[in-house]
């Protein structure tokens, strides 16, 4: 998509903070330009099959990639990174050696003591559950990022319930953007459309000093937070 083209133009859903938004995304996180963009006109394509996995999938995947785009900080891990060769190498080492037999009345053993190899496999999985607990979530970590990159002076203080409402809006599309999605967690249209724009609002106002200039967060956050 072109630095210079509006994306909403003669949209009829088409706002100065969604122009904004469309032009901080092709400044500075262009992949995801498009996704975004996609995402808002399918707010308003009320008959597109599958329209409500697909709004939350992309906002699910700006949270989780944006960070990385802004910062190049690649150091939070998902469970999906580290467990399965952890547990594959436990499986491994635990299957050369013989199981657990019943004692002659039928009774499991009480206790037993396991080589050294399988004891350093299952610390790899402990410490690493340690590890994924201490890091900061998706929601936190991609606010964080977002507030870094506004352009704002150093020291300029990030509140804890603005990084709390971009969180929730957060949880509320992850929940939504599977197939296996319960159907009582379906939005209604009214529903996706409050949160996507919730989404829009606290985001916007992470990186308001971008358009604002000397504008103050709380000021700018006001409506969000009302």
């Amino acid at each position: 998509m072109p630095r210079d083209e509006d994306p909403f133009e003669n949209a009829p859903f088409s706002t100065q903070l969604r122009r904004e938004l469309a032009r901080w995304f092709q400044d500075r996180a262009a992949p995801l330009t498009a996704p975004y963009v996609g995402a808002v006109r399918l707010l308003y394509m009320l008959d597109f099959p599958g329209r409500i996995h697909l709004i939350c999938h992309v906002v699910r995947d700006i949270y989780r990639f944006l960070p990385d785009i802004l910062t190049g900080d690649k150091q939070n891990s998902r469970p999906s990174d580290l467990y399965p060769s952890l547990v594959n190498s436990l499986a491994g080492k635990h299957a050369e050696f013989p199981p657990l037999l019943n004692d002659a009345l039928g009774s499991p053993p009480t206790h037993a003591q396991y080589p050294i190899e399988l004891h350093r496999c299952v610390e790899k999985l402990v410490e690493a559950r340690g590890s994924l607990k201490k890091q900061r979530s998706i929601g936190e970590r991609c606010a964080v990022a977002l507030f870094g990159a506004g352009d704002r002076p150093v020291g300029t203080f990030l509140p804890q319930w603005v990084i709390k409402a971009f969180k929730d809006e957060n949880e509320f599309f992850v929940d939504r953007a599977h197939l296996r999605t319960p159907a009582a967690k379906i939005p209604t249209d009214g529903e996706l459309h409050e949160h996507f724009e919730n989404f829009e609002r606290v985001f916007h106002s992470l990186i308001g000093p971008y358009f604002k200039g000397k504008s103050e967060l709380d000021d700018i956050l006001q409506d969000t937070n009302g």
